[in-house]
């Protein structure tokens, strides 16, 4: 029997081997055990160094209008599909920033005339070590892109593939890409979803279906501090739920309090949600060996298993893995160690996920997920021959908000200054419907009417105040059409 253990990011296994041999009913076993508790330690593996577009003025963003434009994207309309709901954004007057598949184009001018993130003809490549669009997704803060994928080496179920991030940052006139990082290494198949978004604090998390090696699924998710390189888990091994989503239904990230709330469908057909809550607490005592002892009675809603980062004023300091959480939570030793660390005034950070529960029970699953600036979270919910509905939660509990005239299918919501907008398609056609800061939804106006079926369609997690824009593409598959829609 051999029993593999993955610690976090550093790929390190430990293997229990025990050798079995039959024999006769009461004969005594001759052979010794075995046992081998050492780790192994994998080299990492090495990272694409980051680098920079050149200088770009970006200042002179036209007003959005509306009008209809198509890129003429590497994949065609197919590179939408999948987790790519979010990768469309805007800043500006009119500035349009798309990424479908591994490469970002840009529009200064509402989306009638597209470039690279340098003014080039054509787009810039932001994912060089990536395998597909259906196994990537990417979230666009205006004109900030924040990136997940599988890695181009997929193991196929027969070994571990690795998930790496990246992002394409604009620093005045220009853009710094990268650098790719691993945030998974025990992936035992290609990831069939992804979602990565910001907190309220900046950090970036990014969730996923984890096919582990009995190839069922969990929902896993990890979180970083801006353009850091470490990732750091919540709850044991990343897992925040043991069942992952069904058919692909999830999961969706957004940000939520201090931390974030996650929407999947598990396989008893429920649309569920979670949040992580931080949980802080101060050193009490340095051990020797490197291990901690924190403050007594500060382990609530912490797991064994679990990671912390210590942080002083926000800075990182060192990660501890937690090996006991009762009385005075003792943990493993930091790497790296606790040289120069205080006993009084450091904080441990780690994020603990609430139970999930039952937003609406039966064949409903989430769409997608905004939240407000205010706080106020709202998840969309679809279900096969029903219309969908619009979710917000209050008080701790979940109320419909649903816009008048909703259909079709794919209702994702943005939250866009004080107003929250939902998208959908409905065969042909594309809608779009505001809800203003009084909390009172607008009529649903048509946004474009296209000669074949709509297939899927993208919109920003977070867009500008003054407009929305809006991606999509029909089952030609020839273009991916955008539209930026002033709002009133």
């Amino acid at each position: 029997t051999a029993v593999e253990r993955s610690s976090k990011d550093a790929m390190e296994f430990a293997v229990l081997v025990d050798k079995v041999r039959l024999a006769k009913a009461g004969m005594p076993c001759a052979l010794k055990v075995l046992r081998d508790g050492s780790p192994m330690t994998l080299p990492p593996r090495p990272k694409a160094a980051a680098k920079e577009t050149a200088p770009l003025n970006i200042s002179a963003a036209a007003k959005a209008d509306g009008a209809v434009s198509s890129v003429a994207a590497d994949g065609g309309g197919y590179a939408l599909m999948a987790a790519m709901d979010r990768c469309i954004g805007g800043f500006g007057g009119g500035g349009v920033i798309v990424v479908p598949g591994h490469t970002a184009y840009l529009s200064l001018d509402g989306g009638k005339s597209w470039t690279g993130l340098d003014g080039r003809p054509g787009g810039t490549r932001i994912a060089a070590d990536f395998r597909g669009r259906h196994r990537a997704t990417a979230t666009v803060y205006g004109a900030d892109v924040l990136m997940a994928f599988c890695t181009d080496r997929c193991a196929g179920g027969g070994g571990r593939t690795m998930n790496k991030a990246t992002s394409a940052i604009r620093s005045g006139d220009r853009w710094k890409i990268g650098p790719e990082t691993p945030f998974e290494f025990g992936q035992r198949h290609c990831v069939d979803r992804l979602s990565m978004v910001r907190d309220a604090a900046g950090r970036e998390w990014v969730a996923w279906n984890q096919v582990n090696v009995l190839h069922g699924t969990e929902v896993r998710a990890k979180w970083r501090y801006p353009g850091g390189e470490e990732w750091f888990q919540c709850g044991e091994n990343a897992r925040i739920y043991p069942h992952g989503a069904a058919g692909g239904a999830g999961p969706y990230l957004t940000a939520c309090g201090e931390g974030v709330a996650c929407f999947w469908r598990d396989e008893s057909q429920g649309a569920l949600w979670s949040r992580a809550v931080p949980v802080r607490t101060k050193v009490a005592a340095l051990k020797e060996g490197g291990a901690i002892e924190v403050a007594a009675g500060t382990s609530a809603g912490i797991r064994i298993g679990a990671n912390l980062v210590m942080e002083r004023n926000g800075k990182y300091l060192a990660a501890f893995t937690v090996t006991k959480t009762t009385g005075n939570m003792s943990t493993a030793a930091p790497d790296p160690g606790p040289a120069g660390i205080a006993k009084e005034g450091d904080e441990l950070l780690a994020f603990a996920w609430s139970p999930a529960s039952d937003i609406e029970k039966g064949r409903w699953e989430p769409s997608s997920a905004a939240t407000l600036p205010d706080g106020t979270v709202f998840a969309a919910l679809q279900s096969p021959g029903k219309a969908p509905k619009v979710m917000r939660l209050e008080g701790g509990r979940w109320v419909q908000d649903s816009p008048a005239g909703i259909g079709g299918w794919r209702p994702m919501l943005s939250a866009c200054g004080g107003r929250l907008t939902c998208a959908w398609f409905e065969g042909k056609t594309v809608f779009l419907c505001a809800r203003g800061p009084d909390g009172k939804w607008g009529g649903a106006k048509k946004i474009a009417e296209e000669q074949d079926l709509i297939e899927t369609i993208a919109a920003p997690l977070v867009g500008p105040e003054n407009f929305v824009p809006i991606a999509w593409s029909t089952k030609k598959r020839d273009a991916v059409k955008v539209a930026a829609v002033p709002l009133p």
